[in-house]
């Protein structure tokens, strides 16, 4: 079982407009609504193309109710901890160019939240194998440390991490192992302190996923938008690229990156090239969909064998 641990879930509701125009009236034609948050999304995918997934967060009030209601209807499992405060919604305006606008309001819980959520994984987590912590993380009270949630988990689950900022900093350089920190170019940026001058987007990807896996010991993968994404662990390092046409929304093609890698890693004991193609694969099927998190499994099998996967011997 994969626990999808999301601290910052959200009621997302993605509208489609022709043409966004700043200052004007601008009707949508289609609209979206589902349980959203990065934590939601990976879990959808997973659920999607077989696997076995538990969406874990906080629910507040208003919002939340249906945030849960969502979610379960779409037959995902969940564990729910309470918070007293609104759970937040996030709006995804996407156009016909297949750019998207997001207006996201604040993640925010209350210490009792917050401290119910990190028992919830504490006594919890001993069901799952792997725990995949992704997302913003909430404002968090005084007192309260994002690597309290990572401390939490089972010892013998499997750590895997996809957040930015000082939740990544803080996550990579704590006591609990990370098995697999997987981030956009941009997030790993803010872990990372290295020479940007004179390189490329994908060379410094090559170069920031290695210093990430020295960092952490595990496995590092920095994805680079549609430039595909790279892969070191340990010992290699793999590039894999997989290019799409028809974009409609690209919001949750990361999330779903993240949930193909771990489907084919945790569940069909799949070698990271193998892995990376399938996450590839997700995350191309997912740009093709409205809301984030979709994914169109008859197409899998085609998008896994388009993919390009090749070692790169000097990242």
């Amino acid at each position: 079982m994969i626990w999808c641990l999301g601290p910052s879930p959200a009621l997302d509701r993605t509208q489609y407009v022709s043409h966004l125009t700043i200052g004007e009236v601008n009707r949508s034609t289609r609209v979206v609504v589902q349980a959203g948050g990065k934590a939601a999304n990976v879990a959808r995918v997973i659920h999607t193309i077989g696997g076995s997934a538990t969406l874990v967060g906080p629910v507040g009030r208003g919002t939340g109710e249906e945030v849960r209601t969502r979610a379960e209807s779409e037959g995902i499992m969940c564990r729910w901890s309470p918070s007293s405060l609104s759970t937040r919604v996030c709006t995804t305006i996407v156009d016909s160019e297949g750019v998207a606008t997001d207006v996201n309001e604040p993640s925010m819980i209350d210490a009792a939240g917050w401290d119910q959520l990190v028992e919830l994984v504490s006594q919890g987590s001993v069901d799952a194998s792997h725990v995949l912590l992704s997302g913003a993380m909430p404002e968090l009270p005084d007192g309260r440390l994002v690597s309290q949630l990572a401390d939490a988990v089972d010892p013998r689950c499997g750590l895997w991490v996809d957040t930015s900022g000082p939740a990544l900093r803080q996550l990579t350089a704590g006591t609990r192992p990370v098995d697999v920190v997987k981030v956009n170019l941009d997030e790993a940026l803010t872990a990372v302190r290295i020479d940007c001058r004179g390189r490329s987007r994908l060379e410094l990807s090559a170069v920031v996923s290695s210093e990430l896996q020295r960092q952490t010991g595990g496995v590092a993968v920095v994805t680079v938008g549609s430039q595909g994404a790279v892969l070191a662990d340990r010992d290699r390092c793999w590039y894999g690229k997989l290019p799409v046409e028809n974009v409609i929304n690209p919001t949750g093609s990361g999330d779903s990156f993240l949930a193909g890698l771990a489907v084919a890693v945790v569940e069909r004991s799949a070698s990271w090239p193998e892995a990376l193609a399938l996450a590839l694969a997700c995350a191309a099927s997912n740009v093709g969909h409205l809301g984030a998190g979709q994914i169109d499994v008859s197409t899998l099998p085609n998008l896994v064998e388009a993919a390009v996967v090749e070692e790169l011997t000097d990242p």
